[in-house]
Order: structure tokens, then sequence, then C-alpha cells
């Protein structure tokens, strides 16, 4: 029996359109990918950009650390090992 020959010219129709818009398809595919990657690179670069200032926060530089002063305006003194101060820190439980 020889294929009906009324349905053929819709089946030709529809391969070509199904082949139109796989081509379709597959340019959105490479355009999605090339976005995806320009996105990754993007978070990776944001990544290390947050990594180092936590590593940059994370070591004060001497600079950036105000001394320790008392009420006015002084340096305080750490006392010494062994002097009555520390043995009484100590003894509290401070250090």
């Amino acid at each position: 029996m020889l294929p009906n020959t009324e349905e053929r010219p819709d089946l030709l129709a529809t391969i070509v359109s199904l082949a139109a818009q796989a081509t379709l398809l597959q340019a959105r595919i490479q355009t999605l990918r090339e976005e995806l990657a320009a996105v990754n690179a993007r978070t990776r670069a944001i990544s290390r950009s947050l990594h180092h200032m936590d590593a940059a926060t994370a070591r004060p530089s001497a600079e950036s650390v105000p001394e320790a002063v008392d009420g006015r305006g002084r340096r305080r003194r750490k006392p010494a090992e062994g002097s009555l101060r520390t043995h009484n820190r100590v003894a509290k439980g401070r250090r």
C-alpha cells in the first residue's frame, strides 16, 4: 500500500517547522550558556574580593588599630608579669 499523498505535504511542513524551532532553541541554549558563564565568572570575582576583604579585616595593620588609652587620653600601661596588679587580675579570673 502506498502512503497517503495528502498527508505528505503536512508532514514535510511539520518537519521543516520542527527543524527551524530546533535551530532557534540551539541558538538560545548557546546564548544562555554564555550568559551563565559570565555570571559564574562574576560570582567567582566577587567571592575572591570578599575573601580578600575578610582576610584584610581579620589582620588589621598596626596603623589601623587605635592604641589603648585611659580616660585622660594617655596610653595605658600593661602591668609587668609578677606584679601585684597582675596577681590580683589572675586571682579574680581576669587577664
